[in-house]
């Protein structure tokens, strides 16, 4: 019943734009018309009320083994389990890396602290960005300019990781780099506003925002810090 329906109904709909532009530019006649959309439907019966009733048989010997009102957390784990089949799927046309050309295979290659050059970076500088960023910390390194492999004062944080965070981490607003990507705006004294200065011409360099984008997220980060990540006054 539900191929009928669906069938005679939604897909004849939505099939119409294919179907009238074929029967206008043919020209026939009326009957002949009429033939033409009455094989295109009757098709479209036959094809949807097989599958339901494929479908229907399917499930009454699948619910003889696994009965709904038992095994409701089966179907859930099938369900999860297809959509984490097509999440990764798209997700390794996004990351290349990720593919694995055979199950001998590593997913994640590992990588040294040793395989960065001499940057003006000391060991441990080495060691915790090698430890954070992986395959793509020659490329954070690389995307330094003046000044940028120094550290913010009082942290290990460096000002390259700003950079690169505002460049590849999908940054929205302010807050999102100095709270979520670097967590700068947590470790250092007065969410670092004494840096906004620097943090500005990165942001407007990688960004793209201009100085009023800039005004706007300057006054919602300092009021959204003190609103919520200050320490109380009393």
């Amino acid at each position: 019943m539900a191929g009928f329906v669906m069938g005679w109904g939604p897909c004849l709909t939505h099939s119409a734009p294919l179907l009238l532009p074929y029967i206008g530019a043919t020209k026939g006649h009326w009957k002949d018309d009429l033939k033409v959309g009455l094989a295109f439907s009757g098709g479209r019966l036959v094809a949807l009320a097989c599958l339901g009733g494929i479908t229907t048989v399917a499930f009454s010997h699948i619910n003889q083994f696994f009965p709904p009102h038992r095994s409701g957390w089966l179907y859930g784990i099938v369900a999860l389990f297809m959509i984490a089949l097509d999440v990764l799927k798209h997700v390794t046309k996004c990351i290349p890396s990720l593919t694995v050309k055979g199950r001998a295979e590593p997913i994640f290659h590992s990588f040294s602290w040793q395989e960065i050059p001499d940057a003006n970076l000391d060991q441990t500088s080495k060691i915790r960005l090698a430890g954070r960023y992986g395959e793509d910390t020659l490329k954070v390194v690389g995307c330094g300019k003046d000044g940028d492999l120094e550290r913010l004062p009082c942290t290990t944080i460096l000002w390259v990781e700003l950079r690169w965070a505002a460049r590849t981490e999908a940054v929205v607003h302010l807050d999102d780099l100095l709270l979520r990507r670097t967590q700068l705006g947590i470790v250092i004294k007065e969410g670092g506003f004494a840096f906004l200065d620097r943090i500005r011409a990165i942001c407007c360099e990688e960004l793209g925002w201009d100085n009023d984008r800039w005004q706007k997220e300057e006054q919602a980060y300092k009021e959204l810090w003190r609103r919520c990540y200050r320490v109380p006054l009393s």
